[in-house]
């Protein structure tokens, strides 16, 4: 399980759980291992990402969900569609 300061992070990168169009506010969400913990995934910030319950339990009805690049996510649905998901900015870019 993720640590205190590892779950802050993934809220802060996160800010809402990470499916398309959902809107569940981070702090709400369970931290989702990309690739399961069970089959070697690991518990570091490349691979964890803030999911509410439902679309936590969603992967489990035929729904993939990869993370090609840290905190971009490609989920695929059973009929094949990819949607791709990425954070938003923690701030904006600095003004010139």
């Amino acid at each position: 399980a993720p640590g205190r300061e590892l779950r802050r992070v993934l809220q802060a990168r996160d800010r809402h759980c990470r499916a398309p169009g959902c809107a569940v506010p981070a702090r709400r969400c369970d931290i989702d291992h990309t690739v399961e913990w069970r089959r070697g995934g690991r518990t570091v910030p490349e691979t964890l990402s803030c999911l509410c319950r439902y679309h936590h339990v969603m992967r489990e009805f035929g729904w993939g969900l990869a993370q090609p690049v840290p905190g971009v996510l490609e989920w695929t649905s059973p009929g094949g569609r990819v949607y791709r998901t990425s954070p938003s900015r923690i701030a904006p870019p600095a003004r010139r």
